[in-house]
């Protein structure tokens, strides 16, 4: 069909509550300005012109790539309607909005008003959205706890709606947006004891887990991993602020004195770095322990917020009043977070301490059964000791407080990765967002379960939102790669790994994955130069031989990838690191009979990373094997 060009009599398409300019060519939710722009919001207005009607991949074509200007034409519109998907929260599989006609094009779907220059909305009508609240400050000395979360609710306003004005700050915001973006930067410890890092740790992941479920369709809360990044940190919060696009910083610091606590927080404008509000808080550490849910709680009554049942649950239940056990938990937490074998196992003791003290305490529950879930993960317990007591324990966790996201997500992990029993796996990864849609955890183990069963569409929307609200996370950005590869976005994977690479240079385990990006695209010259970087860096390979192994069989040296196996196995017999061979080698090597003894293995020890089975390209060479698609069936992966 030919595109049709309305724009000389309509000023504006509304539908549901979605509205586009066209002469600004902007996306507006509920009168808020969303960040889509480009090639997505063309599209939609393609789509928005002829509703209901079939609009044909090549018009598309001819209208964003004009004269035969566009590079990888599939890939290019493919990622654009996916942009545009996730602005819009429709799904693919079940579209609201934007109908896929496999090979043929788009349709729009719900209705569609148009409107004349007399019906539109003015655009300079949701310019002042997000207004900002007039400074709030706090004398020098202590505040009492109602004074200052009402202090603290100045914080939230931002995300209320409410219009108040500032003119020095607002106009200074820029740009409004959907959201708005916040971190809470990590709470410095002024008492000078390393001792006390955990607490502080603490602090920090409590506050902004409480902040997460207080408005998450307006606020959004950047996720602890890139907060801990800025933990003594020189740069100012207008750096801070560009870095992590966000519009405030809070910061806060505690100081400890036998079982008193003293909590100064101050919350910044991260671009015109105008202190908005300052308070100060005093008491006994037995009373600290509800601060966090209170503000939370307060904040949410003050701005007149309705948090879902399930919000009010996870930010008001489940929430121990024994000190000591509080204590342990944030211990444990503080080691989790460490992402190592040593540490995970420290952590399962302090989660275990406190469930001893207090035993309905369902944050302690959920924190052993992510220790356990990444212990297997890591290969520091045999998957079939780890995985059923992560499970156990998550279901525990959730039989004392439904709403906690984390216990889901965790149980979904376990469903997804080692029973494999995928439905129930997606219902707990989906129940988990309901609860806090701005946790990022959620976000990736849900992404990656997704691509690993194939739907790539919906799998990068979910990680693209994790890295939105955790762009520091390496852990995040290195799967975001290994899911746009898998997606057949290759190139991307590669831009990807090497932005993940810049964030932490000195962890040379990054480099591993991006030689045998480069070896799948062939590009061999580019992967042997980061395998020297990496040697040089490490000062080994310990650790990454199937990798090694896996780049040089593509490159056609399967002497060398031998040599890999060799330590493979040598390192094997030593210390059983592996479980239970390096497929990876096998298939590129096209020593079919032996990968598919290795995933029979793996099959038999319930093996985590069976499920890379579905979309991993390293098993393309095995695909048409009988067995192989026995194994995929048995898997119980979806047809």
């Amino acid at each position: 069909m030919q595109l049709k060009d309305a724009s000389h009599t309509v000023r504006a398409y509304r539908f549901g509550v979605f509205e586009v300019e066209l002469s600004s060519k902007e996306l507006r939710k509920q009168g808020l300005r969303l960040r889509v722009q480009g090639q997505p919001i063309q599209i939609l207005i393609a789509l928005l012109e002829s509703p209901g009607e079939v609009v044909t991949r090549e018009a598309l074509r001819q209208r964003l790539w004009p004269n035969g200007t566009y590079v990888e034409f599939d890939q290019n519109l493919n990622t654009a309607v996916n942009r545009l998907r996730e602005a819009l929260s429709d799904d693919a599989d079940a579209p609201r909005f934007i109908e896929t006609l496999s090979r043929r094009g788009y349709r729009f779907l719900a209705p569609v008003e148009v409107l004349n220059a007399a019906t539109a909305t003015p655009a300079a009508a949701s310019d002042a959205a997000l207004a900002v609240p007039a400074p709030i400050s706090a004398p020098g000395g202590s505040l009492g706890l109602r004074q200052w979360l009402v202090g603290v609710a100045g914080m939230l306003l931002i995300a209320s709606g409410v219009y108040f004005t500032w003119p020095r700050i607002a106009a200074q915001r820029g740009p409004a947006r959907e959201h708005v973006r916040l971190v809470v930067l990590p709470f410095e410890t002024l008492t000078g004891s390393a001792d006390e890092e955990y607490l502080s740790d603490g602090l920090t992941e409590e506050m902004i887990a409480h902040l997460s479920t207080l408005a998450p369709k307006r606020l959004e809360v950047i996720a602890r991993t890139s907060a801990m990044h800025y933990k003594g940190t020189r740069k100012t919060v207008k750096e801070i602020g560009e870095e992590l696009d966000v519009d405030y910083v809070l910061e806060s610091s505690v100081r400890r004195s036998g079982k008193r606590l003293r909590i100064t927080a101050q919350l910044i404008h991260a671009r015109s770095e105008g202190h908005v509000w300052v308070g100060n808080y005093e008491a006994e550490f037995r009373n600290i322990l509800d601060v966090h849910r209170e503000v939370a709680l307060a904040l949410g009554e003050e701005i007149q917020l309705r948090l879902a049942s399930g919000q009010k649950e996870s930010a008001a239940g489940g929430q121990v009043l024994n000190p000591e056990a509080h204590e342990y938990y944030l211990k444990g937490r503080y080691h989790w977070n460490q992402r190592t074998v040593p540490e995970f196992l420290a952590a399962i003791k302090d989660f275990q301490q406190a469930i001893a003290i207090a035993a309905d305490y369902a944050q302690a529950y959920s924190g052993v059964a992510d220790s356990y879930a990444l212990l297997a993960s890591f290969k520091g317990a045999p998957y079939h000791e780890a995985y059923p007591k992560a499970g156990q324990m998550a279901s525990k966790a959730i039989e004392l407080n439904e709403g906690l996201a984390e216990a889901h997500t965790s149980l979904g992990f376990v469903k997804a990765y080692y029973d494999w029993k995928f439905a129930e796996a997606e219902k707990e990864f989906r129940r988990a967002l309901e609860l806090n849609p701005n946790y990022a955890t959620g976000h990736h183990w849900y992404g990656m379960f997704l691509s690993q069963i194939g739907r790539h569409a919906q799998a990068l929307a979910q990680l693209d939102t994790a890295a939105r609200l955790d762009p520091l996370s390496i852990a995040i950005t290195m799967d975001r790669a290994l899911a746009y590869r898998d997606a057949g976005h290759a190139e991307r994977a590669i831009e990807i790994y090497t932005k993940a690479q810049g964030l932490d240079p000195d962890r040379f385990v990054l480099t591993g994955r991006l030689p045998e990006f480069y070896a799948d695209q062939r590009r061999f010259a580019e992967a042997e130069a980061e395998n020297e970087k990496l040697k040089k860096l490490s000062g080994t390979t310990v650790g990454i031989e199937e990798y090694l192994g896996y780049q040089y069989a593509k490159a056609g040296q399967p002497e060398k990838a031998r040599q890999q196996l060799q330590i493979i196995q040598r390192e094997d017999g030593r210390n059983g690191r592996r479980l239970p061979c390096p497929v990876s080698i096998y298939a590129a090597l096209g020593e079919k009979e032996k990968a598919l003894a290795c995933l029979e293995a793996g099959y038999k020890a319930h093996a985590d990373w069976m499920v890379t089975l579905n979309s991993s390209p390293v098993y393309d060479g095995l695909r048409s094997d009988a067995r192989f698609q026995d194994l995929l069936r048995r898997l119980n992966f979806p047809q």
